[in-house]
């Protein structure tokens, strides 16, 4: 327990200090900039009565923010041009990097903290940029927040968010450790095939690949739509998490 809160801490930490470090990055910027930019997007506001500014056309809601809803925290600074990338991950920003401009689906698959999840939020980060509604969700929690039993008005309420987002990441696909259910087949194929029937883009994030998916749940279904519909990328890098602590 105590290991568990260190570790809590210690990512508390971190996450703050990349916050000051952005909001001080951010303050630098806004003094370089003549009166009257978004402190968003540092575009130009436009001009209101009585000397004020309303936000600027960027930034009208619902997309005034730059990342997209539900992001970690962890992860709502994350850009594709902040994704670190070498000559083994260029391959993998590409895909990514072109995911908004094209009509497939994307399915991220690799080892534990290899940056399945950051990248996945950079590109959501970079729809909201695009003035393109982005959504992000664990998917082991939509699961329990489905499930039966849950208050209808809750359930209706995830499943406009579900379905209505035009850019929805699922991540953490296939995090069961045993044999999928019925009811997580049922609920994973009609959210997607709900999502596909209106015409809308989702990101998956997954440690397992494609063929170990289909086992797992003992079921062709949801993996068949995916591999039709999703560009298939492979994330390589190692865990992450565990080279920052070595370091």
């Amino acid at each position: 327990m105590d290991t568990m809160r260190a570790r809590l801490q210690e990512l508390m930490t971190r996450v703050e200090s990349q916050h000051v470090q952005a909001r001080a990055a951010h303050v630098a910027r806004m003094a370089t900039l003549p009166p009257g930019t978004c402190d968003v997007c540092y575009g130009t506001k436009r001009d209101a009565h009585a000397g004020h500014h309303q936000p600027c056309r960027v930034c009208d809601p619902p997309l005034a923010r730059l990342f997209a809803a539900g992001v970690p925290l962890e992860f709502q600074l994350s850009r594709l041009d902040n994704w670190e990338t070498d000559s083994t991950t260029a391959a993998v920003h590409a895909k990514a990097s072109a995911f908004l401009a094209g009509t497939r689906d994307l399915f991220l698959t690799g080892g534990v903290g290899s940056g399945k999840t950051r990248l996945a939020c950079a590109v959501a980060n970079e729809a909201m940029v695009a003035r393109i509604s982005a959504r992000f969700c664990r998917t082991p929690m939509v699961l329990h927040q489905l499930q039966p039993g849950r208050s209808a008005d809750d359930v209706a309420s995830l499943e406009r968010q579900l379905f209505s987002a035009p850019v929805l990441v699922l991540d953490d696909l296939g995090a069961e450790r045993d044999v999928a259910t019925d009811y997580t087949r049922r609920t994973l194929l009609m959210i997607y095939e709900e999502r596909s029937d209106r015409g809308h883009r989702t990101i998956f994030t997954s440690n397992k690949t494609l063929g170990q998916l289909a086992e797992m749940q003992d079921d062709d279904r949801l993996v068949s739509r995916i591999a039709g519909r999703a560009d298939v990328v492979t994330v390589t890098t190692p865990d992450q998490r565990l080279l920052r602590r070595r370091g």
